[in-house]
């Protein structure tokens, strides 16, 4: 073998070793992820608390004491509108490059009121997901254009 060939084969031996650890492939599992999320909101929904908070990811169980938890989901998710009547899953995106997918649904509440639930899970197909981020946002029209 002469030394150009030995040259580049360690050339491309090298290249792949820097590469690798620069890549990252993130499978994510659409139906594991709203599955996931499903029995994390059927337990908030039935007000069971204590079941549904280890379903939290662990930052934000580190920002969110059971105590905070327990009433911010009182006041957000019942007391102001009443009880959810019905919830819908609507749509998912994954985040590029991140172990997380978000997920939309619409909560239905007796009240007549709708409101977007809007979650973010951290993890992959692999592992499984837990609730990162939950955000309420109220359905409104869209804007008259102005000129």
């Amino acid at each position: 073998m002469n030394h150009r060939n030995l040259l580049i084969i360690l050339v491309i031996f090298f290249m792949n070793i820097n590469f690798t650890g620069c890549f990252r492939i993130i499978h994510h599992n659409e139906l594991r992820a709203i599955s996931d999320a499903n029995k994390f909101l059927f337990l908030i929904c039935n007000r069971k608390y204590k079941d549904a908070y280890p379903l939290m990811h662990s930052n934000l169980r580190e920002k969110v004491n059971f105590n905070r938890f327990r009433k911010d989901l009182e006041r957000s998710f019942f007391e102001e509108y009443g009880d959810i009547s019905q919830l819908i899953f609507s749509h998912y995106l994954p985040v590029l490059g991140k172990r997380s997918i978000q997920l939309f649904y619409t909560a239905y509440y007796s009240s007549g009121r709708k409101v977007i639930l809007h979650l973010v899970l951290a993890g992959d197909a692999k592992k499984g997901y837990q609730i990162l981020v939950l955000d309420f946002g109220n359905i409104m029209p869209y804007p008259p254009k102005t000129k």
